[in-house]
């Protein structure tokens, strides 16, 4: 077995962005993507990049290492390079994938919140920097990776319940975010998990999923849709090692798309070595098994 495969190196994720067109990752894979450096107390991944008057932004989970989960970060283009990662939001359950929009002037967020068995939506307060949790969506359902495409009379959702057997649901909205009805599109699916906003391309609703069957984030798949978004055209599947990167990174796995009408990013999965990392990885199982062996001599009658 490679050292790189072994628990001394945990995993790790990369954000990485190319100025092209949306879509151009399809059929352009010889330009290369540069990699967002990460800090010493994160990773990031899950980037959804968002403009807002005329500034880009990404934000991403940003994986804790002294937290061990993940909380919701942003970092700033400048036309040149983009800042380094800041933390914007921190609940005391994990989250990840960070789906920013907008609604006329008003910005908002759907990160994923399974973890606290809610689906929850965000408030930019102060862009970028202070969000306000304004609305509990639905209590009791892990869903993960929620996406909207504004339609007719609200905005449709996809979603995938994570609770037992995966369930991939189809979402009615109306303008106030409340749920109007479920529909499952499918079942036990390690191919249906989205991995970004759904995009357009011509005549068709382009898709992002995760292709999660050999192992978590092993791929991208690009799902072409009718205007429906309910007949699947055809299907792209594009794994990390076709893509080409400003500099050399172990790669381990790709899971999360998104992209401007001139700018695409993705995140990629590696393996690294990261002392703060272990040093918190080993704290946190420690107290675990302490808590634990305290409740069970509790639970004897001699606490």
């Amino acid at each position: 077995m490679r050292i790189i495969n072994t628990p001394l190196y945990a995993e790790s994720w990369n954000v990485a962005y190319r100025i092209r067109p949306i879509g151009d990752i399809i059929n352009n894979k010889n330009d290369e993507f540069i990699i967002i450096p990460n800090s010493v107390k994160f990773w990031a991944a899950d980037p959804m990049v968002f403009e807002h008057n005329n500034k880009i932004y990404i934000f991403a989970e940003l994986y804790d290492y002294t937290l061990c989960r993940g909380t919701i970060g942003y970092c700033k283009y400048d036309g040149i390079k983009f800042s380094k990662w800041r933390q914007v939001l921190v609940e005391d359950f994990h989250m990840s994938f960070p789906n920013v929009f907008s609604v006329g002037s008003e910005i908002f967020m759907i990160p994923e919140t399974s973890a606290a068995n809610q689906l929850l939506l965000y408030k930019a307060i102060d862009f970028p920097e202070k969000w306000q949790k304004i609305k509990v969506i639905k209590s009791g359902v892990k869903w993960v990776d929620t996406v909207l495409v504004k339609s007719a009379n609200g905005y449709l959702g996809f979603t995938e319940d994570i609770s037992n057997t995966l369930t991939d649901y189809k979402l009615f909205f109306d303008n106030d975010f409340d749920i109007l009805k479920e529909e499952t599109v499918s079942i036990d699916s390690k191919k249906m998990r989205n991995g970004g906003r759904v995009f357009c391309i011509n005549d068709y609703y382009v898709k992002v999923c995760q292709d999660c069957e050999e192992k978590y984030g092993g791929a991208l798949i690009f799902r072409f849709y009718d205007k429906s978004i309910s007949k699947q055209i055809k299907c792209v599947r594009i794994i990390p090692e076709q893509l080409r990167f400003n500099k050399t990174i172990f790669l381990d796995g790709i899971h999360t798309y998104t992209a401007l009408p001139n700018m695409e990013v993705v995140d990629i999965k590696t393996r690294r070595l990261n002392y703060i990392n272990l040093y918190h990885r080993v704290k946190n199982k420690r107290k675990s098994y302490v808590s634990v062996r305290k409740n069970k001599v509790n639970n004897l009658g001699f606490g």
